[in-house]
């Protein structure tokens, strides 16, 4: 694994516009841009980033190529992709935990089940969202009333 000095990881952050160690990068930066934009930030967003630094810093070689790979995921893709995650991401901070807890649930039993269980739910999801609003009304119904008959 490729050593970063402390420099290059702060050009890495300021010339990527970046706030968070999820959008860091390996790229070539010129350090004394990197520098300057450094004296800009505020004594506060300094000591972020020097937070950040150590985190980084203390990543195992895995993490850190994980977090790599993840950085030129996101580089590479478009702006409204990256829109669209933010806005998932604003989404789920603002979530309660126990929503968040079942909703995490519900990915690991996806996840577990095999691909042909998985085929078989994506194709009665898409017979479901071709009914009718009606029918699929009258069939919620019916399911709760069973459910209440319990």
């Amino acid at each position: 694994m490729k050593k970063i000095s402390r420099r290059h990881f702060l050009a890495l952050v300021l010339g990527s516009g970046a706030a968070t160690t999820a959008r860091l990068g390996w790229a070539r930066a010129d350090s004394t841009d990197a520098l300057e934009k450094w004296r800009q930030l505020s004594p506060e967003k300094r000591e972020q980033l020097r937070a950040r630094w150590k985190v980084f810093k203390g990543m195992s070689p895995e993490k850190r190529r994980k977090l790599k790979a993840a950085f030129e995921r996101w580089r590479a893709m478009d702006p409204e992709r990256r829109q669209r995650l933010r806005e998932n991401f604003r989404r789920w901070r603002q979530m309660s935990p126990d929503r968040r807890r079942k909703i995490k649930e519900q990915f690991h039993r996806w996840r577990s089940m095999s691909p042909a269980k998985r085929e078989r739910l994506r194709q009665r999801r898409d017979q479901w969202q071709r009914l009718s609003p009606a029918r699929r009304r009258k069939i919620r119904e019916r399911i709760r009333r069973r459910r209440e008959n319990r």
